[in-house]
């Protein structure tokens, strides 16, 4: 009896691949390569830092400009999970604070993939492919723990979320998503 199954199918090499890619991304960012806070004021992160730590002034007196009014919503959530954990808002800790949502918003972005990759008939090896040129890139693996308090990582995640939207003609959310993000 010739009977020819393999135990790592097709399935189990995405989950071995996926187990990899997030081993060396906890890796990445829970390593203390940051950009040095001395830096900061040369770099946007300055501005965002200020944002947090002021937010109530900002948001009573109107003070951001356009540019900024656009990033509003993850500089809020970042403040109001300081306010309700009562974290002093130094450097170190709202850095802390949006490298934790950029590890979450990068599993996100890895958990709404498969089920793109399902809606588009990828094939196995356009899912691997997808995923590495998507995910396995210095942006995700290196950036967004060196330098963590940008939106980058955000609008990364949020353009994968519209997209799956849009294809899943989920057109209710796919507005609010395109609102918030």
């Amino acid at each position: 009896m010739s009977y020819n199954k393999t135990i790592l199918n097709n399935n189990n090499w995405f989950l071995i691949l996926l187990l990899i890619f997030t081993t060396c991304l906890s890796y990445a960012f829970l390593s203390n390569d940051r950009l040095p806070v001395e830096y900061t004021s040369i770099f946007d992160e300055h501005n965002y830092v200020d944002i947090v730590r002021n937010f109530k002034y900002h948001f009573t007196n109107q003070d951001f400009t356009q540019y900024y009014n656009s990033r509003i919503f993850v500089p809020f959530v970042a403040y109001a999970v300081i306010e309700l954990l009562h974290i002093n808002s130094t450097i170190e800790n709202i850095r802390t604070v949006f490298l934790v949502f950029n590890f979450v918003s990068i599993a996100i972005s890895i958990f709404i993939y498969y089920p793109i990759s399902k809606l588009k008939n990828y094939s196995f090896s356009q899912k691997v492919l997808g995923f590495t040129f998507l995910f396995t890139t210095f942006f995700v693996m290196k950036f967004a723990g060196f330098y963590p308090v940008l939106m980058d990582v955000f609008g990364f995640t949020s353009g994968i979320v519209i997209y799956y939207l849009w294809l899943s003609k989920k057109q209710y959310l796919f507005y609010m998503a395109l609102f918030v993000s």
